[in-house]
Parts: structure tokens; C-alpha cells; sequence
């Protein structure tokens, strides 16, 4: 079973639309038949489109499971400021090269200012 879809082109009886008529076909292809368009779609077409809607569906579902509130985001930004900072510091004992001692210099600055910013945070949601 087909569903067609016909669009009526030339208009001399003045009706303009579009009519559904349920009908079998053997060719799924589109056909042009005089003033009117006929175009046929199976029952694959709207299994597929079923698909996607639910794929669709499956991947907006799972980024609302996935969002975090504030205070876990800060939290978690606190951690892994504080991660980052304890990496730069490990960095810095190791490097030689006077370039990459500024560098790491510079990056331990800029990553305790990364972590005193969640502190701020986390300490102004705790007032709250």
C-alpha cells in the first residue's frame, strides 16, 4: 500500500491542494502525468523518517539526562582547575629550556587564576 500525493498544476476548474489518495503502485519512482505531479511514497519512506524522529529524539533525551546543575559544573571546574594547576607545577620541575620556563611560569599564573575563580564560585554558592 502507497500513499500518493497529487499536486495539482494546471488549475482550469479553479480547485487548488493537494489530494491523498491511498493506492498500490509497482514503480516507487516520481511520475509527471499531464497537469498533475504525482509523487508515491511506501511504507520504507516512513519507516525511515520513524527512525530518524526517534534517533532525534534518543539524542536530545540523553543531552537533558546529561546537563549538570551549576553547582556540579563548578565543583567539577574546581577539580580539574586544581588538576591543571598540579600538572603546571610538575611541568615546571622538569623543563630546562629557558623558553619553556617562562612558558610554565605563565601557565602556572594563568591556571591558579583558573582555580582562584572556582574557588570564588564555589565559595559565594555556598554563602547562598
Amino acid at each position: 500500500m502507497y500513499t500518493v500525493i497529487i499536486k495539482i498544476k494546471n488549475v482550469k476548474d479553479g480547485v487548488k491542494g493537494n489530494s491523498i489518495i491511498p493506492c498500490v503502485f509497482v514503480n516507487y519512482n516520481d511520475k509527471k502525468c499531464g497537469g498533475l505531479f504525482i509523487m508515491i511514497k511506501d511504507k520504507e519512506y516512513y519507516k525511515k523518517k520513524a527512525e530518524k524522529i526517534a534517533k532525534y529524539i534518543d539524542l536530545i533525551s540523553k543531552s537533558l539526562k546529561n546537563e549538570k546543575t551549576e553547582k556540579q559544573q563548578i565543583i567539577e571546574g574546581l577539580e580539574d582547575a586544581y588538576k591543571d594547576w598540579q600538572q603546571k607545577e610538575e611541568y615546571f620541575k622538569w623543563v630546562t629550556d629557558p623558553d619553556l620556563i617562562d612558558y610554565s611560569i605563565y601557565a602556572i599564573k594563568a591556571s591558579k587564576i583558573k582555580y582562584s575563580y572556582f574557588l570564588k564560585k564555589a565559595k559565594e554558592m555556598g554563602n547562598k
